[in-house]
């Protein structure tokens, strides 16, 4: 189960007993085991994967994560007392999380391979989408060109608003549940919206249509 924060995690912190869950039967579970993979790239450290039994479906399905020990954020902040209600597990994908950043000499940038990273010299701004879990595009394979149109990002620029897809989607090809997309105009992204039916989670269920606000990464 995976379980995104709106703050990246400090991995030293992240014990077992830090998470609790709640089952529809009002049943107290514990995780087995805790990981960052397959998110594992800097920057990306804000998913952990809850391993574990955590009830029945459709009887008794999890229904609330509570953070119960000292998990800090990498900037310091106690999680503790933070609760989520648990996505029922049909539901399809959505985003959970979007930022924007632009490249510095600081970020770790990948070139190519697996999760490569948006094309340095076109690029002006990356959307990074944090989805509830892994994505693909709806035929099983990897999010691509034939995409582009689905996703909607709005930007500011003075006083205009405008709305542009992104002209190339990155970080793919890596398992995980982030997406980057390529944005080559001028502006600030505020809010991205993703079609319905764009990608599928492990189960092959669809998303909805999806829209968040995007937040400065720096």
């Amino acid at each position: 189960m995976p379980l995104v924060f709106s703050h990246e995690i400090d991995p030293t912190t992240v014990d077992l007993s830090d998470f609790q869950i709640t089952t529809k039967k009002g049943e107290i579970l514990y995780p087995l085991f805790t990981t960052f993979v397959p998110s594992l790239e800097q920057f990306e450290l804000r998913t952990i994967l809850l391993i574990g039994q955590f009830g029945d479906h459709p009887d008794n399905e999890p229904n609330e994560v509570a953070i119960v020990g000292e998990l800090k954020s990498r900037d310091g902040q106690n999680l503790i007392g933070q609760k989520i209600q648990v996505t029922p597990l049909i539901a399809g994908p959505f985003i959970s999380y979007a930022e924007y950043f632009r490249f510095e000499d600081s970020y770790p940038y990948n070139a190519s391979g697996y999760g490569a990273d948006c094309p340095l010299s076109e690029t002006t701004v990356v959307v990074r989408t944090v989805w509830a879990g892994g994505v693909r595009a709806i035929d099983g394979q990897e999010l691509g060109d034939r995409d582009l149109k689905k996703f909607k990002i709005e930007m500011i620029s003075g006083s205009e608003t405008f709305t542009v897809s992104p002209f190339k989607i990155a970080d793919i090809d890596d398992n995980d549940n982030n997406i980057d997309l390529c944005v080559s105009e001028q502006g600030i992204p505020k809010s991205v919206e993703v079609d319905a039916d764009t990608v599928i989670d492990p189960r092959g269920d669809r998303n909805p249509i999806t829209k968040m606000e995007i937040l400065s990464r720096w």
